[in-house]
């Protein structure tokens, strides 16, 4: 009985419950992959037919009452870990997550570019192991971009065609819903973010009105995170209401990261030049990037175009993965500094935060008083939470190839099964 279970768990001590949670998360890797060597099996030896059904799925919705969704993920699988035998030792091996083998999976499922996944599969598996998950997604996702330009050029194509906003009163509340595409998307967030950030500001002095210290306890701000989010959005219907009719509003600043390999090997595919430049450098599937600040996925033509008709900023990274410095010495973040920063950690630097970096404190690595630099090489955004929790001995350390580390009070540092 569940009951039985609950009452083994909780007469553990702490070190049991983390060891405990090890295991399952172990046993439930190994499972996932005999899983999908059982569905590939069935489907080798048509085991559908012998009960009447026309595919694998069916015989597996009868069988298990899985959703379609469970079907398609596992039948996905199993067709991945045919092709990629690797794949399947890392989830026996415990290495790879059940949820990052289906975002490979997924990707491997493309018609268009799936079966070329292959020579990158050492290299995704490894990161696997390092980046967090929706760092991961945003790894293969670039891949899938980069594999197959046109598909994705044509996707993007397809969902600014599709674009749709609504907003809907019910029983006394409304809603806000919007679909569109990702640059449009990146434009509209970045404006959000900063009516976010003004918002935060202002209860920031209210709460210092009232002699109460904001970096002590989120709690005593006036309002949450969800309300400001909402004033927020409110501010900027009164802005544009509130706006003369022939007043030319300004365009928000979009940064669109794009390594110069990617960049230069698309103005040749789109024949905006005849040949790549002298000189160019090898880069890994994570040194490429196309995408927005806030991590927001872009096609190289959105780039292409942003670029010709410069109402971006272009920020080109070097060979080690590593902005250029674009600001002088300060003791706060503020300016070039900060917008690097930002630029090369779109999110909290602490493990499996994923507060976006617009909303982050941007911190010394080495404290300003220790002589610590402000530079990017000596910083490190965190959100309000964990940039709290230096003070109780967490830190954050990123190593030589862009990984951030985060190490508890003792010194061990948190790592994924």
């Amino acid at each position: 009985m569940f009951s039985e279970l609950v009452d083994q768990v909780s007469s553990l001590d702490d070190d049991g419950v983390a060891a405990r949670f090890v295991e399952l998360e172990l046993a439930a890797r190994r499972l996932e992959a005999e899983l999908a060597a059982v569905v590939g099996e069935a489907e080798r030896r048509k085991l559908a037919a012998v009960d009447g059904h026309g595919s694998v799925r069916g015989w597996l919705r009868a069988r298990a009452n899985w959703s379609d969704q469970q079907c398609t993920s596992r039948v996905r699988l199993a067709h991945l870990i045919e092709r990629e035998p690797s794949i399947g030792d890392a989830l026996v091996e415990g290495t790879l997550g059940v949820a990052q083998v289906g975002l490979l999976a997924a990707a491997s499922a493309n018609p268009r570019c799936g079966r070329d996944l292959g020579p990158f599969v050492p290299e995704l598996l490894a990161e696997a192991q390092r980046l967090g998950f929706k760092d991961f997604g945003r790894l293969v996702g670039r891949w899938e971009t980069l594999a197959d330009v046109d598909g994705a050029h044509r996707a993007a194509e397809a969902t600014n065609a599709a674009r749709r906003a609504s907003m809907v009163a019910s029983g006394g509340a409304w809603y806000l819903s919007g679909f569109g595409g990702a640059v449009d998307g990146a434009a509209m967030i970045e404006v959000f973010d900063r009516f976010c950030q003004a918002e935060f500001l202002a209860d920031v002095e209210a709460a210092r009105a009232e002699r109460c210290d904001p970096g002590a306890e989120p709690s005593v701000l006036p309002r949450t995170d969800a309300q400001r989010r909402f004033d927020a959005l409110r501010a900027i219907f009164d802005a544009a209401a509130s706006a003369p009719p022939d007043r030319v509003a300004p365009e928000p600043v979009v940064n669109l990261n794009c390594d110069i390999v990617t960049f230069s090997e698309h103005l040749v595919r789109r024949r905006v030049i005849d040949l790549l430049p002298a000189g160019l450098p090898t880069l890994s599937l994570r040194d490429r990037r196309c995408e927005s600040t806030s991590g927001i996925p872009v096609t190289p033509d959105d780039v292409l175009r942003a670029a010709m008709a410069g109402h971006v900023r272009r920020v080109v990274y070097d060979s080690d993965n590593v902005v250029i410095n674009m600001g002088r010495k300060r003791r706060l973040f503020t300016g070039a500094a900060a917008e690097a920063l930002r630029l090369a950690t779109p999110v909290c630097g602490h493990r499996g935060c994923r507060v976006t970096g617009r909303r982050c404190q941007l911190d010394h690595l080495d404290e300003w008083q220790d002589h610590g630099p402000t530079d990017q090489d000596n910083g490190a955004p965190r959100c309000p939470t964990h940039h709290r929790a230096k003070r109780r001995g967490f830190r954050v350390r990123r190593d030589d190839d862009g990984h951030w580390h985060t190490y508890r009070p003792d010194g061990s540092e948190i790592l994924p099964v």
